[in-house]
């Protein structure tokens, strides 16, 4: 009997944030060294995190579609993707509701648009965390989360 051995466990990040005193504006920066800047509200200068969360789920789902049309041989054509969220009415504080439209402009048939849709849901790890429980540590201090370009 084969025993197939485990996968190794993905891990993505860390992504730092920061906010030097006196600033109203966050520096998010992801560890190959791009910056961008996070607000705390809707505005021109940065995302919110309610926009970030969009982005993170929107991004996974259009990435999903596009490898789902690659690896069938389908031309998708631009792949469009929105996505708002809700926050829910009662405590705690949180988004109770994320809606997404997807838009193909490559795709005429009905059924194929939304069989593709479906699977990306099905394949797309972010959505998947939000549709399940997950893990949150909460890590002390100075624990070897450190940015920078990679190299």
């Amino acid at each position: 009997m084969k025993i197939r051995p485990k996968q190794p466990v993905a891990v993505y990040g860390p992504i730092m944030i920061s906010r030097e005193a006196g600033r109203a504006r966050y520096r998010v920066e992801n560890e190959h060294g791009f910056v961008m800047e996070g607000t705390a509200a809707p505005g021109p200068v940065g995302f919110n995190p309610a926009e970030l969360l969009c982005s993170a789920v929107g991004t996974c789902l259009a990435i999903t579609v596009d490898q789902m049309c690659a690896r069938q041989g389908i031309n998708a054509g631009a792949v469009k993707v929105a996505v708002s969220v809700g926050k829910a009415p009662d405590l705690p504080s949180r988004f109770g509701r994320v809606m997404v439209s997807i838009d193909m402009d490559g795709i005429d048939d009905p059924d194929l648009r939304d069989r593709l849709i479906e699977a990306a849901q099905r394949h797309c790890t972010v959505s998947n965390t939000l549709d399940k429980s997950v893990v949150f540590e909460m890590l002390e201090t100075g624990d070897g989360l450190e940015v920078g370009p990679a190299g």
